[in-house]
């Protein structure tokens, strides 16, 4: 309804300088109103004709007359039934017909995958187990062959296929069937079908609560021929949809497309909704008008690396025969570092399987004595998970046993950030013979690193929530890169929809990490455990709002205005440079302005007759209408130029007569009347895509 409304408006501005044709156009707009100006108008006299064989009739009611341009919708060719699977997830059987002979040929069960149906998306769907539940969510898109057969096809949680989701079950606080669900899941077969057929156009749903069943009504325009009047083929084509194009709609409702363009401010139905909002002052010269501002709301999970370090320490006695082996071993799987040491004979050395050899050992071949054991996750004061990048001093003195270098001293430094250090410590520690027992004081001082992140906060709309005069207008909840987003409020109305836990994972990540944010928790996942990096309302990766604040004054002073506009029109097109009055009243110059003709295109306006084979929507041709074939064209051409001479170039040969002289900025009549006919034309093809009901 829109359309005609703007179209409407265009023609006032043709006709306002004649009051006579104002009062004529003022009747006709009124009279248009009343009969288009409803959806049950439009669907009346405008759709039902054009896609039945209802007739259409004039404005004025005197004629009727066969405009039926497209196909009426068949009978039920999808059909799909929800079946309830417990905590409101459900099982879905989809039947086809898919050559539309009024039976069902093809029939496709979501069980097949072994999960149920847990959340929709724009689309596919979301299936998650257990049943009812929102965890181990499995995505799945629609797809459809090139006979129109549709099935679920799974794809990977980051694939950029699958559009905006949303939870639909009982986990989520959704209890039942909601209208919203079976005609998301509807349109998102529906979209498949004609992906994989764009002949083939789904122009009407109806929801059977008795069958719990979801019907699309399909029509294929292939086979779309001999409608109403015989007169289609009269250039030897019986299929009217060939004089046609854009006839491959979308699926979406009426409702559908207001709620698109209703959070675009541009779009016409978002202007025309909104233009009581404007008020105009005409004490002050100022329009007051809604302010409207967007903003974004980020929290961004950084990862960052952590260094602590501390000393262990112990004293322990050992059995030694003149040399001595340690041994650390770390797993950075565990965090579990451990300090070992052996005694040995001289000339030891390690076996193939790690130990030293006990050849002449009179320790009687003891083998590794643990000398330190410790988690240093926690040691570390880092509460547990992996650290990395560890390194190792170790410190260790004789402090007792005879036959011992008594106040011997040793420092080696290791790495160890994962696996096993072994190497031999002393080779003559107890120069006595035989098996010796020396007391040794060990510290070993430990440095690590752990990955552990930090959530940073952004957030772009604060001024607007800090005043009390704005309120939220539009709120979209997105994925950590502000795409895939999914409304929460939309034109001012809270939606149904909840949108799905948002989970991704971190590359750059030492230790692989998933970040995950459902709303209420924003957390940091691996092997480690999971961390809750920040919580409360709105605990989401990225928010994009549109506010809408207080109205603002912009002034429009008309003095102002007209001052401005009198000394631009008088600037010369030759000169450099121009100087004008800005609304403020103060002069402004623009400089460096390429000089030039004053009139370098000059142009003029003829008319001339021509023949006509046009044919009209119902079967007729001009040779039937008074005028008969002969109509009139107008002709905008460009004049000759000879100094200051213009002549209009009138071609007598083709009957054509002058309209309007040669002048620089050519009809302005003229354009007006191009502007308006192309887009009243451009705007009724538009609109006149509607399903049969």
């Amino acid at each position: 309804m829109r359309t005609i409304t703007l179209s409407l408006m265009a023609c006032t501005v043709l006709i306002a300088a004649d009051p006579a044709a104002a009062s004529r156009g003022s009747n006709i707009g009124n009279t248009a109103l009343g009969i288009f100006g409803s959806k049950d108008g439009v669907n009346n006299r405008l759709a039902q004709p054009l896609m039945s064989k209802t007739q259409m009739t004039t404005v004025d009611g005197t004629k009727s007359f066969d405009a039926q341009i497209q196909c009426p919708a068949s009978s039920k060719s999808v059909g799909i039934t929800f079946i309830p699977a417990g905590g409101n997830d459900y099982r879905l059987i989809i039947k086809q017909d898919t050559n539309l002979d009024g039976t069902y040929d093809y029939t496709y069960d979501t069980n097949s995958i072994g999960r149920t149906v847990s959340g929709v998306c724009t689309n596919g769907v979301l299936m998650c187990n257990p049943a009812g539940s929102w965890t181990d969510c499995k995505p799945y898109v629609w797809d459809a062959t090139s006979n129109k057969q549709v099935k679920l096809r799974g794809v990977t949680a980051q694939s950029t296929e699958l559009g905006a989701c949303y939870c639909s079950n009982a986990s989520c606080g959704v209890s039942s069937l909601a209208p919203q669900i079976y005609e998301n899941i509807g349109g998102g077969i529906s979209a498949a079908i004609m992906k994989s057929n764009p002949l083939f156009l789904q122009s009407k749903s109806e929801w059977s609560f008795a069958e719990m069943t979801y019907f699309l009504y399909g029509q294929d325009k292939t086979n779309c021929t001999g409608l109403g009047s015989s007169n289609w083929d009269k250039y030897g084509e019986k299929n009217p949809t060939i004089y046609y194009e854009g006839q491959f709609p979308p699926s979406t409702s009426i409702g559908d497309v207001a709620i698109e363009q209703g959070s675009d401010p541009t779009s016409y139905y978002s202007m025309i909704s909104h233009q009581n909002e404007v008020a105009y002052n005409n004490a002050g010269d100022t329009i007051t008008m809604p302010s409207k501002t967007s903003c974004v709301v980020t929290k961004t999970p950084i990862a960052q690396l952590t260094t602590k370090s501390t000393t262990l320490s112990t004293t322990q006695s050992i059995c030694t025969d003149h040399e001595l082996w340690l041994k650390l071993v770390y797993n950075k799987d565990t965090s579990v570092f451990t300090y070992d040491m052996a005694g040995a004979a001289p000339g030891s050395y390690l076996l193939p399987n790690g130990n030293p050899n006990t050849m002449g050992h009179n320790c009687g071949g003891a083998g590794w004595q643990n000398f330190i054991t410790k988690n240093l996750s926690t040691t570390l004061g880092f509460g547990g998970g992996t650290v990395l990048n560890t390194s190792y001093r170790v410190n260790m003195t004789v402090t007792d046993g005879g036959g011992c270098n008594v106040g011997a001293t040793g420092t080696a430094n290791y790495l160890g950030n994962n696996g096993v250090s072994i190497a031999k410590w002393f080779q003559n520690l107890c120069p006595a013979s035989g098996a010796q027992t020396p007391t040794l004081a060990v510290s070993i001082d430990v440095s690590a690193e752990k990955e552990e992140f930090k959530l940073t906060e952004s957030n772009g709309c604060a001024t607007q929530e800090a005043d009390s005069t704005c309120r939220v207008v539009d709120e979209q909840i997105c994925d950590q890169g502000g795409s895939n987003c999914i409304y929460t409020i939309r034109d001012g109305a809270k939606q149904t929809t909840i949108p799905q836990k948002r989970c991704y994972s971190h590359d750059s990540s030492i230790v692989p990490t998933t970040l995950c944010a459902d709303g209420s928790n924003i957390t940091a996942a691996n092997t480690s455990g999971s961390v809750v990096l920040g919580s409360g309302d709105k605990s989401w990766f990225y928010i994009k709002r549109t506010y809408e604040c207080t109205a603002k004054d912009i002034n429009i002073n008309a003095s102002a205005m007209t001052r401005a506009a009198g000394t631009a029109s008088k600037t010369d097109q030759s000169a450099t440079s121009m100087t004008y009055t800005d609304l403020d009243g103060s002069v402004k110059t623009i400089s460096n302005l390429p000089g030039g003709d004053d009139c370098p295109n000059p142009v003029c306006t003829v008319k001339r007759p021509k023949q006509s084979a046009d044919q009209f929507g119902d079967g007729t041709n001009r040779s039937q209408t008074p005028g008969g074939t002969t109509v009139t064209e107008t002709i905008i051409k460009t004049c000759t130029k000879s100094g200051s001479t213009m002549t209009c170039p009138v071609d007598a040969s083709l009957s054509e007569t002058k309209v309007e002289d040669c002048s620089c900025t050519g009809s302005w009549t003229g354009f007006q009347q191009a502007v308006t006919t192309v887009g009243a034309v451009s705007e009724a093809a538009k609109d006149l895509i509607c399903s049969q009901n």
